[in-house]
């Protein structure tokens, strides 16, 4: 196909023998990185032509994974499961696509995506937009603290606190 796939991150207990199943089939278009430092991944996603970012639900501190913004930030296509609060970075067909799981349907769906250039102009610069409008550090600032705030009075051991909350659905 002249395709090749950069595969970051450790597979995990059954899906070791899976990932070593595809690298042993298509040893020629398949190069497994395992953990790579930021820098590193960086320098991978700036010689990819997208990004495949295939993501399990997951409880961690962060609602999506920085790859994703990475990703969008330097222009790439993402394609990504709708978990966490993925779905905020990525309307389908928009700002990037959301996989559903089907091998069969996500694999038609790359292939279209990839060989429709004016797709892949569309979705990126609508990325881009996205990021630059409603994630630029000075606009969050700005949503921060304005309308978006509110003080509650409470009381947390013993004491008089305010809780300061962030609503983030209003620039959504």
């Amino acid at each position: 196909l002249g395709i090749n796939f950069n595969i970051v991150g450790e597979a995990i207990g059954k899906n070791q023998l899976y990932l070593d199943q595809l690298i042993e089939q298509f040893k020629e278009h398949v190069f497994c990185h395992g953990y790579v430092p930021d820098d590193d991944l960086v320098n991978l996603l700036s010689r990819s032509g997208y990004a495949i970012l295939p993501f399990k639900d997951y409880s961690f501190y962060y609602p999506f994974s920085g790859s994703v913004l990475q990703a969008m930030k330097m222009g790439k296509v993402v394609f990504s499961h709708e978990v966490n609060a993925v779905g905020e970075l990525i309307q389908h067909g928009v700002t990037g696509f959301i996989l559903d799981g089907n091998l069969s349907r996500d694999t038609r769906l790359l292939a279209h995506v990839m060989s429709d250039q004016s797709i892949v102009k569309k979705v990126t610069d609508s990325a881009q937009n996205l990021l630059q409008t409603i994630h630029d550090p000075a606009n969050v600032r700005r949503h921060f603290l304005q309308e978006n705030t509110r003080v509650f009075p409470g009381v947390v051991n013993g004491r008089k606190t305010s809780m300061l909350c962030l609503f983030t659905s209003y620039y959504f």
